[in-house]
This record gives C-alpha cells, structure tokens and sequence, in this order.
C-alpha cells in the first residue's frame, strides 16, 4: 500500500491530538499507521529495533489505549473493540520490554513477529472501529450500564 508524503506528515499530528472521542479518522489513520508500522519491522535489519521505530511503536500503544476507552453516547465504540484496544496497548508495552540490547536474539525474534502480527490484525480492528463509530451505534448489547470503555470482563464468553 502506498502513501502520499503529505499522509505520512499529517498522521503524527494526528495522533498526539488530546482525545475527548474518537472519530473515524482516527480510527482509520491507526489503522493506516499499523500497516506501516508493520511494513517497517519486517524490511528492518535482524535483531533489535532502531530508536525511532520503537517510539513510533510506543506511540501506537498510547494510541491504543485511547481508543480503548473512546467512544461517546452519540458515537459509541463497540465494547469488544474496546477490550481489543486496551489488549493491542498491552501487548505492545510488553513486546517492547523485550526489545532490550541484553535480550536474547530469541526473544527480540520473538517479539517482533508478535508485534508484525499484531500490526496486521489492527489494520482491521482500525477499519472495524471507524465503521462502527460512522454508524453511531453500538454493535455489542452486551455492556452493562456504568461499564467502563475499554474494560474486559474476565470471562471473554460474556463478550
């Protein structure tokens, strides 16, 4: 997938933007920075990761998490999107604590086939949120009022 210079400038900005609601964009514009971030771990040399991708990665994680607890009465978030959130700003941190120069060539292996894959799968989780939230209604009925965004019951069969 190829993108314009002016999309590459523009996503940064876009997201560090303080967050009160997500909106499709935002959705789509993580969704897009995945695909990239992705692409980058698999062309980059073996072994660990450079600087900037690891804060481009953590940023991503941060992001996550905002989107994890977004949403709004008129623009809801689907509560299993929610949890898929929070789960991608998790994985990420820990993937990234693994990513250390005294790791094992193992271990830096292991986490960055985690965190490719995991970039593939929020590719759709990115463009299943901004659908969800350009229709406006919420697709999971089974949040209990007074839930909080972004929380995952222990018991996954609840979802």
């Amino acid at each position: 997938m190829r993108y314009s210079v002016s999309s590459l400038l523009i996503l940064p900005l876009v997201m560090t933007l303080p967050m009160a609601h997500a909106n499709p964009d935002l959705a789509r514009s993580w969704s897009e920075e995945a695909n990239l971030l992705e692409a980058q771990i698999n062309t980059s040399p073996e072994g660990g990761l450079s600087p900037e991708l690891k804060a481009s990665i953590a940023r991503f994680g941060r992001i996550a998490g905002r989107l994890a607890e977004s949403g709004s009465a008129e623009n809801p978030l689907p509560h299993d999107l929610g949890c898929i959130f929070r789960g991608m700003e998790e994985e990420t941190d820990l993937q990234l604590s693994h990513l250390t120069p005294d790791a094992s060539a193992e271990a830096i292996s292991a986490a960055r086939v985690r965190l490719a894959k995991m970039f593939d799968d929020a590719v759709d989780v990115g463009q299943s949120a901004a659908l969800a939230l350009e229709a406006g209604v919420a697709l999971d009925q089974s949040v209990q009022a007074g839930d909080e965004p972004g929380q995952c019951p222990a018991d996954w069969s609840a979802l």
